[in-house]
């Protein structure tokens, strides 16, 4: 409180009566108190779209008074029209502030901000392969009854003759060599060779890797049948029995359910692509009964890479190994340039033959051998044709999300190009287009050919010298930025992969993050594109480099991508990275006041908005390093400063007390002078998240009660009133008090009754009458809706009826229930195409509303300030809708989410007009809308995991979002972002990691969450309130 008089005293001395400057106090919890310090007009309270001007001795400003609505004691409310609009325009783009300006005015105009693609964003979920099987059926020395070898023909297995061993020590020894082979992409894989199986062994060994793979970590399954029968075409490969007399088949459906998902299987077989057929036709066929069984993310969590097509055999020409799919795709180039030289022999030099190629020296992770460039070249070249070829969403799935993953499918492009010479057709699900004639393969064949042109001077020992591959490719990319800027929005450039490559290289790196820079200069869609390629991970590990010519091109990048992308800020907490920008914030030297205001930006994004940035910023003193460049000349620089302080501070009272001591106060209020406006609103901006109280964090740390229900929990409810929780499994209820931790008797000794049909599961639960006798609603998959009375006793069911007569598929019923009108008001939803709403007390329906949308309504949620009138619906493909009853239609459509969504509600976070939305979708985003400006979300941000329940507590805060994660954690999050708290382990000393949450609910007046998880535990928490 003492710095805030003296930061009051020190601000008087800067406003004159007629000034427009001004204090920022919509934060301040009393701003009349503040106002009593001056003898003038002196703080402004922004709201809406009108200016509450707090004052002490002039009744009036320019002799008018607003008319919306009467004013506040000591206060006048004036339209912000009225005001200085450059001054006004500065401070909503600078502060951040709530001011909405008429959109008829004609004395402002405010840019709109340049919209980007978000699915061109980096990838948001990343997965690993670290669980591996290695499943050789050779049979060596015994011919499959189906196949008719030539003579000679293709042998080798891994580059292993096996004829030239006894078949045991040929069989070990090439599935030992296959392993080598996979641990170069993946080293920290758990690999398990599987030597000419049976069925027990195989079903082993697939459950073992599940078991031991943690819920996000994908399993690869590498078959090769070439001692077995071709597979069938009922989707059947084969393996051998116990005793080794007889071939066995196994449904590859079986094979999913012993893996599970996510899984990746490789068939290297004869007739591979029947596999690929049957799996997706069958899948297709019986979808609702996979639904019903639980094997929906199974199966469409699988990827599958086969060797051929169906009714294809694979090819025995000698000069190839027997295993050509599985060569291409673990040695690439080792396969690339055999098959350049049986393809391009003559024309290399007569002393290069086929027995150099295993003596090309160098180390494939070497970049500056022959055989290390050769790789890095297949790598780009590779990239650089799917990145062009592929949609985005399954470049980024197959290309970004994994290293194991993104390996194989950059070999698989080979062994499209290799195979097809021998009349196969490699397969694929998903399903790719050909890729095999594209023109960066002609760019890899000279590359090759150049190098194989020095392999006989290298072998003499004559050092080799660098393909010019890397300086052609950025040459390339520099002359399509030459043309680029003539276009509006120019096609993507080929070359943008082959950049992320050469980044790795010192020799091209300061080049090619110049030509970055230039490119992402184009506009918000170049970010975009560029996150999209992958290269943001190679930027941020650049961080670590101490060379000083790299930095004003990584600042200048940095800026644009946090500029577009706010996600982004949160990586610069690795490894402490933000340190970087603090050197260059300093280093007045050899920076220019450009880039150091750019790295000021940086830094305010960082911390604005994050706490564990504010606390790093704290550490690394931040603060003193801002303070002390006040003085600088250049007016950006002191602006971002300031800006950077106010971010710093805004609700984290470690940082204020530092500036306390630091006396940032007296530093920010000489600044109430600067010659510039903008300094002026940046340094009233950080005194007012300086004076502001911090917000308290919240943390659900407090275990009310945990108990294992032997149900899967699908729905939660909390009794307002009472200590009683309910839990809904697929045809049944559990009703708990949670402070005797006792369950109560429904007429049955474990507190449950089934629903009159086992077949439906339990979707929703709701509470009618809660404050008086309360009744229990319950919707279930079947479309019936039944009400009980008396459930911790005898459990009578009231009435029952079905809303809808039948629903297309098992998503359940979607319910919301409305007690404030009267009579009560229910609307229901579900995979049906209308939203039917219900008066209960009379038990008719009141309503309908066709939705208009194909896929199935998964969440509802009405705007109690409308009466009911104004309800928000959300689908399975993510649209979200507001519908209007007295218009009887969809009135705004929002769009943004790309996938299911799992939730939403009506929450004004801010106290502003109109309703706000806040809605999360299955792939991890949040976003919060404001109704008004439908074009976009308001605000978003990810949780970097699938999302599978989402529950939001309006009283806490400004509101508190759970979120129940596939990761098997329970974050609970701010409406902006923050990271309050993080649940991933059950109470205990030798707590164990919670399941996968399924459903979540808060009480709706008390800080408690309780959550069910799929191993069928469910818990509840209460909240202890701390300082940050």
């Amino acid at each position: 409180m003492l710095a805030a008089l003296h930061v009051i005293e020190g601000i008087s001395k800067y406003i004159s009566p007629h000034s427009h400057d001004v204090v920022c106090a919509r934060l301040v919890h009393d701003p009349e108190r503040l106002c009593s310090a001056f003898g003038h007009p002196s703080v402004l309270v922004v709201m809406s779209s009108r200016v509450v001007l707090h004052e002490a001795a002039a009744p009036t400003l320019n002799g008018q008074q607003s008319k919306q609505g009467p004013p506040a004691p000591h206060s006048i409310t004036v339209p912000a029209s009225e005001l200085d609009p450059e001054f006004l325009k500065q401070l909503l783009l600078y502060l951040d502030a709530t001011l909405v300006f008429p959109r008829k005015s004609p004395q402002l105009s405010i840019p709109e901000v340049a919209e980007f693609e978000e699915n061109s964003t980096r990838p948001k979920e990343r997965m690993k392969t670290m669980c591996v099987a290695l499943v050789l059926c050779l049979n060596i020395g015994v011919d499959p009854p189906d196949v008719i070898k030539v003579s000679p023909c293709a042998r080798m297995e891994c580059w292993i003759d096996p004829t030239k061993m006894v078949s045991q020590k040929a069989l070990t020894k090439i599935g030992a060599e296959l392993q080598r082979q996979y641990e170069r992409w993946q080293p920290k894989a758990r690999y398990k060779p599987c030597l000419d199986p049976n069925m027990e062994d195989l079903k082993k060994l697939c459950t073992s890797l599940r078991r031991n793979a943690k819920a996000d970590d994908r399993v690869l399954f590498h078959y090769n049948g070439h001692g077995v029968p071709r597979p069938t075409s009922n989707g059947e490969i084969w393996v051998f029995n116990k005793q080794f007399t007889q071939y066995m088949p196994l449904s590859i459906f079986e094979l999913c359910r012993w893996l599970g998902g996510p899984s990746l299987f490789v068939y290297d077989c004869s007739n591979a692509g029947m596999l690929i057929r049957y799996f997706v036709e069958t899948y297709e066929r019986n979808e609702d009964e996979f639904v019903k069984q639980g094997l929906t993310d199974t199966f469409k969590n699988t990827i599958i890479l086969a060797a051929c097509a169906a009714n294809e055999q694979l090819p025995q020409a000698k000069e190839l190994p027997a295993d050509v799919f599985t060569a291409c795709l673990t040695t690439p180039v080792k396969m690339a340039l055999r098959w350049f030289y049986l393809q391009n022999g003559p024309l290399l030099d007569k002393d290069v033959s086929l027995d150099m190629f295993d003596r090309i020296p160098g180390q494939l992770n070497d970049r500056r051998t022959m055989l290390g460039e050769l790789n890095w070249i297949f790598t780009a070249v590779t990239d650089t044709i799917a990145f062009n070829s592929l949609p985005r969403e399954l470049f980024q799935r197959l290309f970004r999300s994994d290293l194991l993953l993104a390996s194989l499918f950059r070999n698989f492009l080979l062994t499209e190009r290799v195979l097809r010479a021998y009349s196969c057709h490699p397969q694929s699900h998903p399903a790719l287009p050909p890729m095999h004639s594209h023109p960066m393969w002609q760019a890899w064949d000279l590359a090759v050919h150049t190098c194989l042109c020095q392999l006989p001077a290298v072998a003499a020992n004559i050092p080799y010298e660098p393909s010019g591959f890397f300086a052609e490719q950025l040459t390339a990319f520099e002359v399509w930025l030459s043309f680029a800027r003539l276009q509006p929005r120019p096609a993507p450039p080929e070359q943008l992969p082959v950049l992320l490559q050469v980044l790795l290289s010192q020799a091209h790196r300061t080049r090619a993050l110049e030509l970055l820079g230039k490119f992402v200069d184009l506009g918000p869609w170049a970010v975009g594109l560029v996150l999209s390629v992958g290269i943001f991970p190679y930027i941020s590990k650049l961080l670590q480099s101490s060379t000083r010519e790299l930095r004003p091109s990584l600042v200048f990048l940095w800026t644009k991508i946090l500029a577009v992308d706010r996600t982004c800020e949160t990586d610069l907490a690795k490894d402490e990275q933000h340190r970087y920008f603090i050197s260059v914030l300093q280093d007045s030297k050899d920076m220019s006041a450009e880039h150091r205001t750019m790295a000021a930006f940086i830094l305010t994004c960082f911390v604005r908005h994050n706490t564990q940035g504010k606390e790093l910023g704290v550490q690394s003193n931040l603060m003193t390093t801002c303070l002390d460049l006040m003085a600088d000349e250049h007016i950006q620089l002191r602006q971002w400063l300031c800006l950077c302080l106010g971010g710093l501070w805004e609700n984290y009272s470690n940082a204020k007390w530092q500036g306390v001591r630091n006396n940032a106060h007296e530093t920010l209020i000489s600044l109430l002078g600067d010659v510039s406006s903008l300094v002026r609103t940046a340094a009233v901006s950080a005194l007012a998240a300086f004076l502001t109280s911090s917000e308290e964090q919240i943390r659900f740390d407090e275990l009310l009660f945990t108990d294992k229900l032997a149900i899967k929990t699908f729905a939660v409810k909390f009794h307002p009133f009472e200590p009683l929780l309910f839990f809904a499994g697929a045809n049944e209820i559990a009703i708990l008090n949670y402070e005797t931790n006792e369950r109560f008797s429904i007429g049955c000794p474990d507190t449950r009754w089934q629903t009159p049909r086992s077949s439906a599961r339990i979707t929703a639960l709701s509470l009618l009458n809660a404050h008086s006798s309360a009744l229990l609603l319950t919707g279930s998959s079947d479309g019936v809706v039944r009400i009980w009375r008396d459930c911790t006793e005898r459990a009578e069911m009231v009435t029952a009826w079905r809303a809808f007569t039948e629903l297309a598929s098992d998503d359940g019923l979607v319910l919301e229930w409305d007690q404030r009108k009267t009579p009560g008001t229910l609307f229901t939803a579900g995979s049906a195409r209308t939203i039917r709403i219900w008066d209960v007390q009379h038990e008719r329906l009141a309503d309908e509303m066709s939705t208009g949308e194909d896929s199935a309504c998964t969440c509802l949620a009405v705007d109690w300030s409308t009466d009911g009138h104004v309800f928000a619906a959300g689908f399975g493909d993510g649209s979200l809708y507001l519908f209007d009853r007295r218009q009887r239609k969809a009135t705004q459509a929002l769009r943004g989410h790309k996938s299911l969504l799992v939730n939403t509600f009506f929450h004004d976070w801010e106290g502003g007009e109109g309703p706000r939305i806040l809605s999360g979708c299955r792939e991890g985003s949040v976003r919060l809308w404001d109704t008004r400006v439908a074009a976009d979300s308001y605000m978003r941000f990810e949780v970097r995991s699938r999302i599978t329940a989402m529950e939001l507590h309006p009283l806490l805060g400004r509101g508190v979002v759970a979120c129940g994660l596939v990761n098997n954690s329970v974050n609970v999050y701010s409406v902006f972002g923050d990271l309050y708290h993080s649940i991933k382990h059950h109470e205990g000393f030798r707590g164990e990691r919670i399941g996968i949450p399924i459903a979540l609910a808060f009480h709706p007046f008390f800080a408690r969450l309780a959550f069910g998880c799929d191993d069928q535990i469910t818990t509840a928490y209460t909240c202890a309130r701390k300082k940050p």
